[in-house]
């Protein structure tokens, strides 16, 4: 195994409740899968296997551990990764990535993720007051199958299934009856398509990604009687500039919305976190529709050490938006040899009422 990339799993950042209310549209967390462990050793280590450590930290879940696995054969067309993670509390999360291509353009991709962290709760709204905080543990899965076609090196486009399901265990260490939220399992099917131009996905720094997604969630894929059939779009846009090879601006524009009915807790977007408004906790603001701009300044500091400065703006409601959050902050990144593309993240964000620290692999977007 690389040493070099030993280090960089080592802060390879982890995967917190991506089935419990992430703010998107269909499964798994496209900034920890594109820009994550699988892109890193594509991109440092094309062939062979690596086993490697993980250490990361996060204001939410603190400090997290584990062990990855990365298998890539290009002349069998399928790469393989896999992560345990757990924190100091004994949660555990699971996660698998496993990417089949063939010749013709045509592939297919399945991700699949076991969570036991356990995830703060504030309420719904933008309006939430960090002092409501409950903790909810419970057991998330969630399973993604893509079958897509990739027309060329920037256009992608297939359909999906998007599986879900949930146990709540106890709420700030108490068994609720009934729960806080209902035990849920669902299965949606979406179609989706990218746009990419990115110079490179995990270091950006000039070109565009463009994402637009569509769910679709009958009300008789899941356990819930009470339920309704409702639809999920999002779109994501992200844009890089580069002066001089040595500054870039970076931009992002993510919205979301659910309609026809009302989603049920899995399908609820939420901000807050290591990659939207930075400095609130994970899951801090849910609702059934939300937008998301960031702006960032990154700069090369000495040696292998950049700087960043950010600004996240975004809201999350039933209703109209009328409550826009704003955060701030800045950070280091360290350049990983052998080609210094990959790197470790450090950020402090500062919210109105939370302030969070991450040190984790890759950039927010």
């Amino acid at each position: 195994m690389s040493l070099f990339l030993a280090i960089a799993f080592l802060a390879a950042g982890f995967f917190p409740s991506m089935a419990a209310g992430m703010h998107i549209s269909a499964g798994p967390d496209e900034q920890e899968i594109e820009a994550g462990i699988q892109s890193l050793a594509v991109e440092m280590k094309p062939e062979g296997m690596s086993i490697a450590p993980i250490l990361a930290f996060d204001s939410t879940f603190g400090t997290v551990f584990g062990a990855a696995l990365f298998l890539s054969k290009p002349e069998k067309g399928y790469d393989l990764a896999t992560k345990v993670n757990a924190t100091t509390q004994s949660d555990l999360a699971l996660f698998l990535d496993y990417r089949k291509w063939s010749e013709t353009g045509y592939f297919y991709r399945l991700e699949v993720s076991v969570d036991g962290f356990a995830i703060p709760y504030y309420g719904e709204g933008s309006d939430t007051n960090e002092a409501d905080e409950v903790r909810i543990d419970q057991t998330a899965v969630a399973a993604k199958f893509h079958l897509n076609y990739r027309e060329n090196s920037k256009v992608k486009m297939g359909l999906f299934l998007d599986l879900r399901f949930r146990e709540e265990l106890s709420v700030d260490g108490v068994k609720l009856t009934p729960p806080l939220f209902p035990d849920e399992s669902r299965l949606g099917f979406g179609y989706s398509l990218a746009y990419d131009t990115r110079d490179s996905s995990i270091s950006p720094t000039k070109g565009t990604f463009q994402r637009y997604s569509l769910l679709y969630l009958p009300k008789f894929t899941t356990n819930l009687d009470s339920a309704e059939t409702f639809i999920q779009a999002e779109l994501d846009f992200r844009g890089f500039y580069s002066f001089n090879n040595r500054v870039t601006l970076a931009g992002r524009v993510n919205a979301g919305t659910s309609w026809v009915g009302e989603p049920t807790y899995l399908y609820r977007y939420s901000l807050g976190g290591k990659h939207s408004l930075r400095g609130y906790f994970h899951n801090r603001f849910r609702g059934k529709k939300f937008y998301l701009a960031q702006g960032e300044v990154r700069f090369p500091l000495f040696w292998v050490v950049t700087g960043a400065a950010f600004v996240d703006v975004g809201d999350v409601t039933d209703s109209e938006f009328a409550s826009a959050r704003t955060t701030f902050g800045g950070g280091i990144r360290f350049l990983l040899p052998p080609d210094y593309i990959a790197k470790v993240r450090c950020d402090y964000g500062i919210g109105e009422d939370q302030e969070s620290i991450y040190f984790v692999f890759a950039e927010a977007f």
